[in-house]
This record gives C-alpha cells, structure tokens and sequence, in this order.
C-alpha cells in the first residue's frame, strides 16, 4: 500500500508541473509576436531573439519581431511573412525585423532593417494597405517601399 500512495503523490505532482508548463509555454509564445516562416533554409541560418537567445532555422520555423535572423556563406533564406509579404535573403546577410505586426488594422507595421548582404523583398499587405507602415532601414537611410517588389543590397 505505501508503494501506490507514493506513486500517487509523484504523479499529482508531475501533472501539476506539466499543467504548468503548458500554461507558462503557452503564455510565452503568445508574448512573442510571429512575424512569419521560414519557406526555405539551406545552408546556415540562425535567428536570435529580443531574449538573447540563438536558435537554428529550417523550413516552417517562426520568426518574430525582434529577431536578427543572419545567413552564412554559401547560405539562403526565404521569409514568408504573416502579411503574405516575402523577404529572400542572400548568403552572408544579417537583418533585423524591428516591428511586424499584421492585424489588417490601422496600426499594422512592417519595419526591416538590413545590417549586411541583401535581400530580395515582395511587400505583403501591409505596403500594399498603407504605404507609410512599412519601411527598410540601412545605417544610411531609411526607405519607404512604394512598390510590391524591390532588392536591397549593402555589401
């Protein structure tokens, strides 16, 4: 009879724990905004979060606003963002999605900033639905995309 008790006991406490995990891991994702996937990673891709946090990207990972996502030699990467937008990023490139936040409201925002290489961008529906929501800075400008399809290159 001791033996069932135990094993009892040990088992409440390992369903309250896995409860609380779901709810923590749950809330934490919902923290994080999921700015789009990863269509396509060959090569070395790596995001890292506004956690610090380095992660390895391959085809259906998340990206979220905030993430530095970075290609290595020999590398591409291809963003479907949550807006339908694409971003299609060189080998030895580094961006930044600063903000990205589709709602389809008023307050949508689409801004990327590229620190090296380049990339190839297809606005989603966020240029196309407001012009000024959706913007790519580099450390020497910042450029309001008007168009749906445009290449950035900082080399």
């Amino acid at each position: 009879m001791p033996f069932k008790s135990i094993s009892c006991l040990y088992i409440t406490r390992a369903l309250k724990l896995g409860v609380l995990s779901l709810i923590f891991f749950s809330w934490y994702s919902q923290a994080q905004e999921v700015a789009g996937y990863v269509g396509l990673a060959t090569g070395t891709v790596s995001a890292v979060g506004t956690d610090g946090q380095l992660r390895t990207l391959k085809k259906g990972s998340e990206v979220y606003a905030g993430d530095r996502i970075t290609t290595a030699g020999k590398s591409v990467c291809a963003l479907q963002m949550i807006d339908d937008g694409k971003i299609i990023m060189r080998e030895n490139s580094e961006i930044v999605l600063e903000e990205y936040s589709y709602n389809n409201q008023k307050d949508d925002s689409g801004v990327v900033e590229l620190v090296k290489g380049g990339f190839r961008g297809l606005t989603g529906m966020i240029g196309k639905n407001n012009h000024d929501a959706y913007k790519v800075k580099s450390d020497v400008a910042v450029l309001g995309i008007r168009g749906t399809d445009y290449i950035l290159i900082k080399d």
